[in-house]
């Protein structure tokens, strides 16, 4: 492939390095005259449309990206079942070669690296484009210090599918992917953001959060594991840098950084405290001095050396004077300076950028504001059915904004879910009545059993669960409860009431437990109110409680009259005479007395008003006992 012209223009000087899906190429641009990167992908994966839709995919993904801190991408083209892209040669090493070879960075040159790759990552993400393998080996460190993101070939649009070969998702590499890629989830902009983590959290410690016996043992731990912490591996790291590194790596992609601009944002503000230095050597701080200081050392040692000129003493005084003043006019101005320092430092204070502290508790919250020099302070507390007891419901304010060092962060914090102070007792009271109370209390009523009792009336309660005292149960949990149907009924066979008067089988229903049910009533000859019938029918096995329907015969209805009735006592015989007065009416069905007097004299004239019902009456006049007159009224 050396020495080989793609495209009539691109012609293949020295092979570079070795990618999972292409080999790069250092080539030059013999139209353009300058040097290029040409990536062509393998033989053995041409065959595969899949791969060659991933290939052409990241030609055009890339090819939409211009950015300071993103590789450039020139051409793409197809020769002879070779497929390529022409992308920008950038002279210098990766990130990860610097790592091997001189160890883990300084916090000040590994923050200056982590912004400009936030940078990248943040023109990429408003592109809807997710990298999906950032990772040391894909950051290119230039000669002039640039930082450049390359390898966008497994990066996708956020709404597209996800790549497949053999059946397998490509999914970035193991060491630096996130856990939602570890279970096998679409990748996000917030997945870069835990490989932008792993990758800064490599930089400050010389290695990555995670190793282990192959592939399935490290993305078990991204799943899983916290990474060791970075004060203990790097003392160096401040604390606040550390706190970015833990909130990148967080596992619910809902507690890391919102974008990454919020990221670079807070990298950005602690890069202003630490030394501005650029990855270079073993050390990364730069060794080169100023030409004037160098100039100037070698005049003030020319002056020591060479040997006065005679009669110089007046010249000596002079230039003694002159060093005199200027020391002094230098310790002025350096305490001038000092002072104007100390003036900022005390009436402009530095702004950091709020963390996110919802959702952890109020002892990791503390630290983690601590970090980055904020405070909390609790100033309320509220029942919540998910969070914890002590875990944070809210902040202000919100995580992402700017404030200065020192600002008090108001927290809000979880009371976990609201208890019930005590189980009230039920028992005894009307169904009715238990609900309220259980209402009230803060408890709802679960299922209702219906049971049989023998001292609880009908739909009262017997009995409830959880016992009447319990105390701890959270609000809304319910009690159930046993409702009586009253006594348990007794069985036995249901007498014969046909032939019975009315009101004698009321009482005999009465004195059995047995309830009255309709009364029927049908026209007939006999006595009315007997019974002529009854359901349940005679013999019939019922219960206490049962209803009992009753037949009964009709009395007819008759039309009501009156009459005058004389009676003469006559005068010979007793005294006193007993004198009563009888009407049989109701077409002789009833017969009834109406008037009786005791010991009426003799020769007495008696007269009294009596009604009848009926078109027709007898009524007889007895005197002693004795019927002495009978006639009939119409």
């Amino acid at each position: 492939m050396i020495g080989r012209l793609l495209g009539n223009r691109y012609r293949l000087l020295e092979r570079i390095g070795d990618g999972g899906m292409a080999a790069v190429y250092r080539a030059e641009d013999t139209l353009l005259e300058r040097k290029v990167a040409v990536k062509i992908l393998k033989a053995q994966l041409v065959a595969d449309e899949e791969f060659l839709r991933c290939f052409r995919r990241e030609a055009r993904a890339a090819a939409s990206l211009s950015h300071p801190n993103i590789v450039n991408v020139y051409d793409v083209g197809e020769e002879d079942d070779l497929h390529y892209i022409v992308m920008e040669f950038v002279e210098g090493r990766t990130l990860k070669d610097r790592i091997r070879e001189h160890g883990r960075l300084s916090p000040g040159a590994a923050t200056y690296v982590a912004v400009q790759i936030a940078r990248a990552l943040e023109h990429a993400h408003a592109a809807g484009l997710v990298h999906r393998d950032i990772k040391p080996h894909n950051i290119l460190l230039s000669g002039d210090g640039r930082v450049k993101v390359t390898d966008f070939g497994i990066a996708r649009i956020t709404t597209g599918t996800t790549v497949t070969y053999g059946g397998e998702a490509i999914v970035g590499s193991v060491t630096y992917f996130s856990p939602e890629q570890a279970r096998g989830e679409p990748a996000t902009a917030a997945s870069d953001l835990y490989s932008l983590g792993v990758v800064l959290y490599e930089m400050l410690a010389g290695r990555p959060p995670f190793t282990g016996e192959g592939p399935f043992g490290v993305a078990l731990k991204h799943l899983h594991e916290v990474p060791p912490p970075l004060h203990k591996v790097a003392p160096e790291v401040p604390r606040e840098l550390e706190a970015i590194v833990e909130q990148a790596l967080e596992k619910d992609p809902e507690r890391r950084p919102r974008s990454a601009t919020e990221m670079r944002r807070s990298l950005e503000a602690i890069a202003r405290k630490l030394p501005q230095v650029r990855p270079g050597g073993e050390d990364d701080f730069p060794t080169l001095v100023p030409s004037a200081l160098r100039d100037r050392d070698k005049g003030v040692e020319g002056v020591a050396r060479r040997k006065p000129p005679a009669g110089g003493t007046r010249r000596r005084r002079r230039l003694r004077a002159l060093t005199v003043w200027l020391l002094v006019l230098g310790l002025v101005a350096g305490a001038g300076y000092w002072g104007f320092r100390r003036f900022l430092e005390w009436w402009v204070v530095p702004e950091v950028i709020v963390p996110n502290v919802v959702g952890i508790s109020l002892v990791e919250a503390e630290r983690r504001l601590e970090a980055f020099r904020l405070a909390g302070r609790v100033v309320g507390e509220q029942y919540h059915e998910e969070a914890p007891p002590g875990h944070v419901l809210r902040q202000r304010p919100e995580a992402g904004v700017f404030v200065r060092e020192g600002r008090v962060i108001e927290l809000w914090i979880s009371k976990g879910r609201e208890l019930v102070e005590e189980v009230p007792n039920v028992v005894g009271l009307p169904i009715r009545e238990a609900r309220v109370v259980l209402l009230q209390a803060g408890l709802t009523v679960g299922q209702e059993l219906s049971v049989h009792s023998e001292e609880i009336p009908a739909d009262h309660v017997v009995s409830q669960r959880p016992a009447a005292g319990t105390r701890g149960l959270i609000r809304g949990t319910p009690v159930y409860l046993e409702v009586s149907l009253g006594r348990e009924p007794v069985s036995f066979a249901l007498p014969n009431f046909v032939g019975e008067p009315l009101e004698t089988v009321r009482q005999r229903l009465r004195e059995l437990e047995l309830v009255e049910g309709a009364i029927i009533e049908e026209e007939g000859t006999g006595t009315p109110g007997t019974v002529l019938g009854q359901n349940p029918s005679p013999g019939t096995v019922v219960g206490t409680g049962t209803v009992v329907d009753l037949v009964v015969l009709k009395v007819p209805d008759y039309p009501v009259k009156q009459v005058v009735v004389s009676i003469n006592v006559p005068a010979e015989g007793p005294a006193r005479r007993d004198v009563k007065v009888v009407v049989v009416d109701r077409g002789g069905q009833r017969t009834r007395t109406v008037y009786q007097q005791e010991g009426v004299a003799a020769g007495s004239r008696l007269r009294t008003l009596v009604d009848y019902e009926g078109d027709r009456a007898t009524v007889r006049i007895l005197l002693d006992g004795r019927v002495v007159s009978e006639y009939d009224v119409y």
